[in-house]
């Protein structure tokens, strides 16, 4: 499998070989229900049923609706291991750290300032995954 790559008005959504789904919002972008269920949408086209990890780079999302915000939570995939969360600021960390506090995600959920330490945290779940097996 080659990377797959689908690109909507907020974000880029690219899935690797690797298992990683990187959803990378693109600047400016402000997020309520109906973009939040396009990503979403998009997600399950890319990915199907292979297990998979999701690397969110959410630095250029300068707003997200409360509605978004649980609709994302709300989301379970048993094939979906971890999201890694990848915010630029204390500000939005702070933001992020609400969301994980009070949104509750179905899915285990981490906040990063890197990607470099995205992908190494969501390499440490697939090698668990494996384990596993």
């Amino acid at each position: 499998m080659n990377n797959l790559q689908i690109e909507i008005e907020e974000a880029v959504l690219i899935f690797k070989e690797n298992g990683v789904l990187y959803v990378n919002f693109k600047p400016k972008t402000s997020i309520d229900l109906p973009q939040a269920q396009a990503v979403v949408e998009k997600t399950k086209l890319l990915v199907q049923s292979r297990k998979h990890c999701n690397i969110v780079d959410t630095k250029d999302v300068i707003f997200m609706t409360d509605a978004a915000r649980k609709y994302f939570a709300s989301q379970r995939d048993k094939n979906l291991l971890g999201v890694a969360i990848i915010s630029k600021s204390k500000v939005q960390k702070t933001l992020a750290n609400f969301y994980l506090q009070f949104a509750k995600p179905q899915v285990i959920t981490k906040l990063f300032y890197t990607t470099e330490e995205a992908e190494k945290w969501v390499t440490e779940i697939f090698e668990k995954e494996k384990n596993k097996e």
